[in-house]
């Protein structure tokens, strides 16, 4: 973990950090979240327009829409790598061969299947020749795949289970050997009706029924349409529309991004009916249409992919900012120090968990009083101020997050507020007014360590929860009282080794289904594509990639919050692997009969799992969560008891029944439709944007017993005062 750092350690000239991405991000987004069809596609007067390579035009309609523009002088492979749009691209096996197969070049050679392409056995080539699947293996053009990957051909796709032909692109030498592993592909397939299973018995190698033969047929029919737009338009085609949209080819290599057949605007070609193609002596993308409304729509959804891109590796916001404290708390000076040297919870918290940085707190002496005559009302400035720039931090973060096609979380934590990074004051401590003003600088880093106790302080808050019946009701409707909840289990898993594509987690929910059983009722895993180098969090896991960090802090108690917005790419189903896949199928929930009794805070049912070494499992964390549903409204408070056991790079788990070794209380608050309204990011296709409205109301709305008021902001003023009573509830004021 990253000790503090003192400003005056570091260089001046590392203060100008601004990364080029944070820069394209801001000359490709617009301030109102998105790219706009009218502004996007328009006539370019006075702009000479090269004819097209291929392909007639009968009407040189130019749509010009600005792309990415930056003055980087880094090298465009070096962060083109971390800018890729998918996560594996077929580009990625691009050769001579396939790109004369792009430019209509007549084939080399043709081979004819001696039966229908869906009867070959695709198992066979791997079982003879030991190949590992990079992409998935249930595509029906897997074995193509190979073999031109193996001979330097290129094997154009059959476009249904009937078309027995097969067009060879490659030199003399290339399309014999592909012949060859196709011959020998057909021969064993032919050998292999019954296959041996190793105990005297045979297998039978079944015919595909009706309904699967209709299935790969329909994946086939859709796989030869994308074939059909990643190559150049025919000579004899007429076009009637032509777009140019401008791209920085010499600051990013557009096919790491896109990969080499654009394979990542796929979607994009299919869905819009257009051909796009980079030239790269224009330094531009063609996109060549026979619909004046398919090119603005192809125009517009590009622009939205860039606005993608920019949004994935764009720098989390990040706000400092302080609570005013009370006349009665105020005080001239601030301290920063180390865990075992801070009062009230963090004493209690210290023997549960280590965290880095220095704790903040209010020290010195009072001001006189005729310091603090005004300081009820510069109190209430204060206060509207932070939330001011907590309203700007909030829409700055979203607007950039209606782009993103993953998994996203918002998500407001309790906990201890530590400085990791900051500004050494000029005498022996801070005054009041330096601190607040020190953590407005760019350089300033801080975090609120989610725990708020141990067991016993986690029981005494449960049991206030459940006295407070004005403010909470049970979430299950089928529970009566607040001390009947139930909790919910889900655990995390990540995974470091040579058997993953980088630093993937894993996220496991459950459910009661009869008795003491449990099933596992949701499974995400996600990859984590941050810039720079990973670092950890206080359990030992993969420190997630944050869009939006803001934390507030309370110098009187040693306590806070922070609203956190965390982001992660759900895994392409080619890149779950059979032993990801047997990980799963082995974790279960162990009921302990201690757990009868013995309170909310005693034992509770254990998630058990058999470790597979060849993942690299870096640490697990099991949680327990209580949740309390605020009256009228959907906002939940969560307590939650994390179990977590970590190893380290060099000290693999070696095999056998795994479970936590250590524990800690956290505490959340949230608003349930926060998950509703952000889960669809997760299914975008490329180019399309979320599909809500980037406002305050949409995700702070107004309870549902308040009267509507024509402010749209009014739910969020609500949100702060949910958030002021549950810091009260949590400090037991």
């Amino acid at each position: 973990m990253a000790s503090p750092i003192d400003f005056e350690w570091l260089n001046a000239a590392e203060w100008d950090l601004e990364a080029p991405v944070c820069r394209l991000q801001k000359s490709i987004c617009q301030e109102g979240g998105g790219p706009k069809a009218s502004s996007d596609v328009s006539l370019c007067s006075g702009m000479k327009v090269p004819p097209p390579v291929v392909g007639k035009s009968t009407t040189h309609q130019t749509a010009f829409s600005r792309g990415l523009y930056t003055t980087s002088p880094r090298k465009a492979q070096a962060l083109s790598s971390n800018l890729k749009i998918a996560d594996r691209l077929p580009g990625e096996r691009d050769n001579e061969a396939k790109a004369a197969w792009r430019k209509r070049v007549p084939p080399t050679g043709t081979y004819e299947l001696p039966f229908g392409y869906d009867k070959i056995d695709s198992r066979v080539f791997r079982k003879r020749d030991g190949v590992k699947a990079r992409g998935s293996e249930k595509s029906p053009y897997f074995i193509l795949e190979q073999i031109g990957a193996q001979t330097g051909a290129y094997i154009e796709p059959p476009s249904n289970l009937f078309t027995r032909l097969l067009k060879i692109w490659g030199t003399e030498v290339q399309v014999q050997a592909a012949k060859l592993a196709l011959q020998n592909w057909v021969v064993q397939s032919q050998n292999q009706a019954r296959v041996s299973n190793g105990r005297g018995w045979g297998k039978a190698n079944a015919e595909p029924s009706a309904r699967k033969r209709a299935a790969i047929d329909k994946k086939m029919q859709e796989e030869a349409l994308k074939q059909t737009y990643r190559r150049v338009p025919k000579n004899t085609e007429v076009l009637r529309a032509v777009g140019i949209f401008l791209f920085p080819s010499k600051e990013y290599d557009v096919h790491v991004i896109l990969g080499r057949n654009l394979e990542a605007f796929d979607q994009i070609k299919v869905d819009c009916s257009c051909f796009i193609i980079f030239k790269e002596e224009m330094s531009a993308f063609e996109v060549l249409s026979d619909s004046v409304s398919g090119l603005e729509e192809a125009i517009c959804r590009i622009r939205v992919a860039f606005c993608e891109m920019a949004s994935r590796n764009s720098k989390p916001r990040r706000l400092h900012l302080v609570e005013p404290p009370t006349l009665e708390a105020l005080r001239k000076e601030v301290k920063l120090e180390g865990q075992n040297d801070s009062p009230n919870l963090v004493q209690l918290v210290g023997n549960c968990l280590k965290f880095p940085g220095v704790i903040p707190v209010a020290a010195g002496p009072k001001p006189a009083p005729e310091d603090t005559v005004m300081w009820e009302g510069d109190r209430q400035e204060l206060s509207s101020a932070n939330q001011q720039s907590l309203k700007h931090g909030i829409l700055k973060a979203l607007a950039d997050l209606r782009f993103y096609r993953g998994h996203i979380q918002m998500r407001v934590h309790f906990g201890i507020p530590t400085m990791l990074v900051y500004r050494k004051p000029g005498g022996v401590r801070h005054t009041f007014e330096e601190f607040t003003a020190a953590l407005k600088l760019s350089r300033t880093r801080g975090e609120v360590v989610k725990c708020i106790g141990n067991g016993e302080m986690a029981a005494a808050l449960m049991s206030r929860c459940c006295q407070s019946t004005n403010l909470f009701v049970p979430g299950d409707a089928m529970t009566q009282a607040l001390e009947d909840i139930k909790p919910t289990l889900s655990a995390t898993f990540d995974f470091a080794g040579s058997k993953v594509s980088g630093p993937i987690r894993l996220e496991l929910e459950f459910k009661k289904v009869e008795g003491d059983e449990y099933e596992v009722s949701a499974i995400r895993w996600l990859k984590y594509t941050a810039l720079g180098s990973q670092s950890t969090d206080v359990f030992g896991g993969i420190k997630p990639r944050k869009a939006l960090e803001a934390m507030t802090l309370n110098l009187d108690k040693g306590f806070g919050w922070q609203l956190e917005v965390t982001t992660a790419t759900r895994m392409e189903a080619s890149k779950i692997t059979s032993e990801m896949r047997n990980f799963v199928n082995l974790v279960h929930i162990e009921v302990p009969q201690s757990s009868v009794g013995q309170g909310k805070a005693g034992v509770h049912p254990k998630v058990r799992f058999l470790d597979i070494g060849t993942l690299g499992m870096r640490s697990f964390i099991q949680q327990t969560r209580f949740q309390y549903l605020l009256v009228d409204s959907d906002y939940v408070f969560e307590v939650t008891k994390y179990e977590y056991s970590t190893q380290g790079p060099g000290d693999p788990m070696a095999g056998g029944l795994c479970t936590s070794n250590n524990v800690i209380w956290g505490a959340s608050f949230y608003n349930s439709q926060w998950d509703t309204i952000l889960k669809g990011q997760m299914d975008l296709g490329v180019g399309r944007v979320g599909n809500w409205l980037l406002d305050l109301y949409t995700f702070f709305p107004k309870g549902r017993m308040s009267p509507m008021s024509s402010t749209m902001n009014n739910g969020f003023e609500e949100f702060m005062e949910k958030i002021e009573v549950m810091t009260k509830l949590l400090t037991d004021e």
